[in-house]
């Protein structure tokens, strides 16, 4: 057989301790022995499996003499169909074995079927067996289940490349600098790549004789020079062929791996919360699909980002995982592309003095709250802007979530949101507030023209918006000490409300 797969199985439902065990045969995979169940439910299961997965079409499904075979091997009476709807079917109506049925024949058979390419199988069995999510992410049995969905000559990603490109059957292999799919971007952004594209050769020459330098925000009296040059580069944005290089000059993601040698190892290898891995799960699966890193499922990188996340949920207990957590790792692990690497440089801007994002994703959201206070506060300094958002009832709540939680990473194109976040890793924290009001500015005109209808969707899709990057990228920064003062008038703020309720 050259497109199929020959399954020899024994059973024994009888006994109370059945064993099913699998001898596959086939040119593409050599034969291997598995044994699996030790009861007969599971060897029922098993053998529906492996018959599915020998079928030779494109739905799964088997002829009717397999079928009648299978029926007779396993006293699998009752089934409704010859298709893969049959397995979902026969556990869903089998009750109580599942009650039965232990743990690990759940996990094992959630594994058989991720690496027979099942992935809704895996799921169900999942769920049933009350297993971990983190069982689909596994990059070696999915190596396997990829083959052998391109041996049943399925392709999961057509329906999404062509909803992608509107052309049934395209396949799309063009993509941006940054590893994107190739689509229609704003004018705005368009000119000042074309712009950065043209400085390209001189900016480079100065750049890669920075990267030399040993420790370019060394705050001693002999590198204020360089630091001060280095600080007004990067807050001109990073070239992107060297920005890997240069966020490792602003990050100590070395010195990290080299104090906590196997910490990330031995994260990956404890227990985590399920409802945390649950919604890591969820968001990664819908979290740039477009970009060429996420857009097969279980691909190594999205395994990579999933264990990034998970790691650090179960590093940082208390914080565990929360949503908007993905896109910062998404951008880090994009830019450094090394998931050890990623995982450290995120632990670095979630835990150091200067970032602070743990903060905003501690239970309560205290910080996110003072986040938005200081944004209103900002407000103040655009009266007009500000007058239009009263008369509409529309607060920062509504629209700047995204700004301090995803560092506009989720919010605006990712070619400027890269610029934003080479700042906020040079800077901290501060650059959020300062950036959210020179977007504003900039936006002001065309904002006070606008309705409520039209104001929030503008606000919260300014990947589609107009603006003047330039003017952005150039606009007056907020002092460390203007922060420091807010923070201090929040804080009282915060005890005078404290008060009036008590």
């Amino acid at each position: 057989m050259s497109l199929s797969t020959a399954a020899t199985i024994t059973t024994n439902a009888n006994a109370s301790t059945a064993t099913a065990t699998i001898r596959l045969s086939s040119s593409k995979y050599p034969s291997q022995k598995r044994t699996v169940a030790k009861n007969p439910f599971t060897a029922k299961i098993l053998t529906l499996l492996h018959h599915v997965s020998s079928a030779s079409n494109t739905t799964g499904s088997i002829h009717n003499d397999q079928f009648s075979l299978l029926v007779q091997q396993n006293q699998a009476q009752g089934l409704e169909s010859n298709t893969l709807a049959s397995v979902h079917n026969f556990i869903r109506k089998s009750k109580r074995q599942v009650e039965t049925t232990p743990m690990e024949d759940f996990r094992q058979l959630a594994q058989e079927s991720i690496r027979l390419g099942f992935e809704s199988l895996a799921r169900l069995f999942i769920e049933y067996g009350k297993l971990d999510v983190s069982v689909l992410y596994n990059s070696e049995l999915w190596r396997e289940g990829k083959e052998r969905l391109k041996h049943r000559g399925h392709d999961e990603h057509a329906e999404y490349r062509e909803r992608i490109s509107g052309m049934p059957g395209t396949r799309i292999k063009k993509y941006d600098r940054y590893g994107f799919l190739m689509h229609k971007k704003t004018e705005c952004v368009l000119q000042w790549n074309d712009l950065m594209d043209r400085k390209q050769t001189a900016r480079m020459k100065k750049w890669k004789s920075m990267l030399h330098w040993k420790n370019p925000l060394d705050r001693g009296l002999m590198g204020l020079y360089r630091r001060n040059k280095w600080k007004k580069r990067v807050r001109k944005g990073i070239p992107y062929n060297v920005r890997k290089e240069a966020w490792h000059k602003m990050m100590p993601v070395k010195s990290l791996k080299n104090n906590h040698k196997g910490a990330y190892q031995r994260c990956l290898e404890q227990e985590a919360d399920p409802n945390h891995t649950k919604v890591i799960d969820c968001d990664i699966l819908r979290q740039s699909r477009n970009h060429r890193f996420f857009q097969e499922k279980f691909s190594t990188h999205m395994i990579s980002l999933f264990n990034i996340l998970r790691a650090y949920s179960v590093y940082d207990s208390e914080v565990g995982y929360c949503q908007g957590m993905c896109p910062l790792a998404m951008c880090l692990y994009i830019v450094l592309e090394d998931e050890e690497d990623a995982f450290w440089a995120f632990w670095h801007i979630m835990n150091s003095p200067e970032h602070m994002m743990r903060e905003l994703f501690r239970a309560k959201f205290s910080m996110l709250k003072e986040s938005y206070w200081i944004h209103d506060q900002m407000l103040q300094e655009l009266p007009p802007l500000k007058r239009h958002f009263q008369s509409m009832g529309v607060t920062s709540e509504y629209y700047a979530t995204k700004n301090y939680m995803t560092i506009f990473v989720d919010l605006l194109e990712f070619d400027v949101a890269v610029l934003i976040m080479d700042s906020f890793l040079l800077d901290g924290r501060r650059v959020t507030f300062s950036f959210s009001k020179a977007i504003l500015q900039n936006l002001s005109p065309e904002l006070l023209k606008r309705p409520f209808e039209e104001v929030l969707p503008m606000l919260q899709h300014l990947d589609e918006v107009e603006m003047d990057i330039s003017q952005i990228m150039h606009h007056k920064r907020f002092s460390k000490s203007r922060l420091r003062d807010l923070r201090a008038m929040y804080s009282k703020h915060l005890k005078g409300t404290r008060n009036k309720t008590t």
